[in-house]
């Protein structure tokens, strides 16, 4: 039913648009009101790289053979600060953004199908992991050399934030009385830029703080209104570095939220 709806809007909006170029259907798709700030942002970066190479090309010359090539590029990228090709599911969200821009040109009637279609990269689903009570334990008493790096773990251990939800937490949001913090923005890095935006639900959450984390903040110096100073790679990478060091799987840091 619904592609069939979408058949119907596509042939009543039948308007191929011989002018457009990529750069301006990006423009276009990007700049939509119902699309939030950062989001805008991130998905201009995203075309900027991938596609800006074909930004002067007209949407209607696009073809299957500069798809592929695209595609191509996405296989052969390489993250110059690691050394190493994109994941599978890094590739599989940038082609899904990718899709819907060629798809919302063939859905407005600006071309007559998104040459993109048939291209798509698997998702590869990972098994959940958690920590064993044990190893929460050693994380926990563990001796930090950062001390923010146990500030970070403890957020994410304790209750339960992401990532940049940590790294977007404000002195403001916990209420030491009550003891209660309230999680109202997250914090993004993307291409180089850091960014403020909504939780991921787009909703703020109060949660509690328990014994243990209520301890650890009374402790900690207040240096401003952040309570974290790290980046979202330092925590990507220095968690599973230091649980190994403490003898402790290599946990992500998005595994103490599962936990």
């Amino acid at each position: 039913m619904r592609n069939h709806y979408f058949s119907i809007k596509k042939f009543a909006k039948k308007n191929y648009n011989t002018k457009m170029t990529v750069r301006d259907l990006v423009i276009e798709f990007c700049s939509r009101p119902n699309l939030h700030a950062t989001t805008q942002r991130v998905r201009q970066q995203t075309f900027d790289r991938y596609l800006g190479g074909y930004y002067s090309v007209k949407i209607l010359s696009f073809s299957k053979k500069q798809a592929y090539e695209v595609a191509a590029l996405l296989d052969n990228h390489v993250i110059s600060r690691k050394k190493s090709p994109l994941k599978q599911n890094t590739k599989w969200a940038i082609m899904k953004n990718i899709k819907t821009l060629f798809n919302y040109a063939e859905e407005e009637g600006y071309i007559p199908n998104n040459p993109f279609n048939g291209f798509k990269y698997s998702f590869v689903k990972k098994a959940a992991k958690y920590l064993s009570p044990a190893e929460m334990n050693t994380l926990i008493n563990a001796e930090y050399k950062n001390e923010e790096l146990k500030t970070a773990v403890l957020l994410a251990l304790c209750a339960g934030l992401r990532r940049g939800e940590v790294l977007g937490l404000q002195w403001g949001d916990i209420d030491m009385s009550n003891r209660t913090l309230t999680v109202r923005r997250s914090y993004a890095w993307f291409y180089g830029k850091g960014y403020i935006k909504p939780t991921k639900n787009r909703h703020e959450r109060v949660l509690p703080i328990n014994n243990v984390l209520y301890k650890h903040l009374k402790e900690i110096e207040r240096i401003d209104e952040n309570v974290i100073h790290l980046t979202p790679s330092f925590l990507t990478a220095g968690l599973p570095a230091f649980a190994e060091k403490i003898g402790i799987h290599r946990y992500s840091f998005h595994d103490l939220r599962r936990t």
